[in-house]
């Protein structure tokens, strides 16, 4: 992956972008409990680090971030609306 990061740098700023994502949400259970009325109770978890099997990680974590596209962006929303909740 570092070889394809340095011929393309597009690839280290959305796998970045991917697991800042995953940590916003790992980092407080109040976003994360928030993602379920945004997305009608059926939320993939994202999931934790693991060094061993990186694909399988990266793998993981796309398809997290897709299946919960919808309810990221109205916990988004919602914390750009009212940010002191």
């Amino acid at each position: 992956m570092e070889i394809m990061e340095n011929e393309v740098p597009e690839l280290a700023v959305w796998r970045s972008n991917l697991v800042a994502v995953a940590t916003y949400f790992h980092t407080s259970k109040c976003r994360t409990k928030g993602l379920a009325p945004a997305g009608n109770d059926i939320v993939v978890a994202f999931p934790d680090h693991d060094e061993v099997r990186f694909a399988k990680l990266l793998y993981n974590l796309i398809a997290a971030v897709l299946s919960n596209l919808v309810a990221c962006r109205a916990v988004f929303t919602a914390t750009v609306d009212n940010p002191d909740s």
